[in-house]
């Protein structure tokens, strides 16, 4: 897991892996490190957002239905998963790694080394993290909302 960690690769990749899978790991490593950059720079749009919508009301609206549009996000990908992940699987894939390095036999080390529970132990973690500051996000909203509201009924 080390080699995914950064672009510089500090782990090692054991020698027995082929060609193709280690052209896949250093793909992987790429996409990991690309979806870290686009993290990042939409936490930073998001913040200088945040300041633009100064007004309360505006900024507390933009959290509410950003966060349920993550959720409902989120449950359009679970209920594909659910319902064919093999085709959920295959555009992941497609969109991810176009030039077709993703697909190995059931004895290639690299599915032996990460095998489908590997897959879904990370996909339950993203899904979860994902609907929990979702789900925060919509409810903080609608906590300082009433908090709001009930401060401007005292004046």
């Amino acid at each position: 897991m080390d080699y995914f960690a950064n672009e510089k690769g500090s782990g090692q990749i054991e020698e027995e892996y082929t060609a193709l899978e280690v052209s896949h790991m250093e793909d992987v490593r790429g996409v990991i490190m690309n979806v870290e950059r686009v993290f990042w720079g939409v936490m930073g749009i998001l913040l200088l957002l945040a300041g633009y919508l100064y007004r309360r009301e505006r900024l507390l609206l933009a959290l509410k239905y950003g966060g349920i549009t993550a959720i409902i996000g989120m449950i359009v990908i679970l209920l594909w998963a659910m319902i064919e992940f093999n085709s959920l699987f295959r555009v992941f894939h497609l969109l991810l790694f176009p030039q077709g390095n993703w697909q190995f036999g059931s004895d290639s080390l690299l599915i032996v080394t990460f095998p489908i529970d590997f897959f879904i132990g990370m996909s339950v973690k993203i899904f979860g993290l994902t609907l929990g500051l979702a789900g925060f996000i919509v409810g903080g909203s609608y906590l300082l909302g009433k908090r709001t509201n009930t401060k401007k009924e005292h004046k």
